[in-house]
């Protein structure tokens, strides 16, 4: 059974759209998935091969919704090394 809280009626009850669609994905009361790290500065360094905002590849980015938790875990301990990489070979 699919749970839909009170989203189907429109009564969004105060939760924002990503924790909606968590609430979809998991039920009310349950461990929320490990959240994108995103932060809408969507840009791919060609050169690095990732993404300058959050750090994740394009098919990181594309499959994040599909990756279980530990592959979320593992790539999002990866993310400060690569952004920091980006910084060092532009001056930033």
């Amino acid at each position: 059974m699919l749970y839909l809280g009170g989203i189907a009626n429109g009564d969004t009850g105060g939760m924002s759209t990503s924790d909606q669609h968590d609430d979809l994905v998991t039920g009310p009361g349950k461990e929320r998935k490990v959240e994108s790290p995103c932060v809408r500065i969507c840009k791919q360094d060609r050169q690095a091969g990732f993404c300058i905002g959050c750090g994740r590849t394009v098919q990181e980015v594309f499959r994040w919704y599909d990756m279980p938790d530990s592959k979320r875990r593992e790539t999002l301990a990866e993310l400060p090394g690569r952004l920091e990489s980006v910084k060092l070979n532009t001056g930033e």
